[in-house]
C-alpha cells in the first residue's frame, strides 16, 4: 500500500527500518516499532503516500551498554581468576552485560579498563 507510512532512522537517517508503521492520529502522528540497534543521536526520515520528509534530527537513542560481570580466559596458578593476565596483553576476556548490540552489527567499539 503506497499510503502506509515508512520510517527509517540512524546516523544518516537510513540505517534502521522501523516496522508496523501506521498513522495513529490523522495528519500529524505516525506510530512504529523500533528496530534492533545501538547508538545515539539518530536522525529520522519518513515516507507517506510516496512523499519523503526531510531528515529530522530526532536524537533517537538506544540504551547504553552496561557490564554485569566479566570472566577472564587466562589461567593463573590458582585457576581462572581476574589476576594473572600476561603483561604483553593478548588475553581473552568475556564481558557479560546488556545492550551490546547484535552479533551481526558487531557494535562494540572498544573496552577500556
Amino acid at each position: 500500500d503506497p499510503y502506509t507510512p515508512e520510517m527509517t532512522y540512524g546516523p544518516n537517517g537510513l540505517k534502521y527500518v522501523a516496522t508496523n508503521c501506521y498513522v495513529s492520529n490523522a495528519y500529524n502522528k505516525i506510530t512504529c516499532t523500533s528496530a534492533s540497534g545501538t547508538g545515539f543521536n539518530h536522525r529520522a526520515f519518513v515516507i507517506v503516500g510516496g512523499q519523503s520528509s526531510d531528515i529530522y534530527d530526532a536524537e533517537i537513542a538506544y540504551a547504553r551498554p552496561s557490564i554485569h560481570y566479566f570472566k577472564p580466559l587466562w589461567e593463573s596458578e590458582v585457576g581462572f581468576t581476574a589476576e594473572g593476565a600476561a603483561t604483553p596483553g593478548g588475553e581473552w576476556i568475556v564481558v557479560h552485560g546488556e545492550n551490546f548490540g547484535t552479533v551481526d552489527d558487531n557494535a562494540i567499539d572498544s573496552i577500556t579498563y
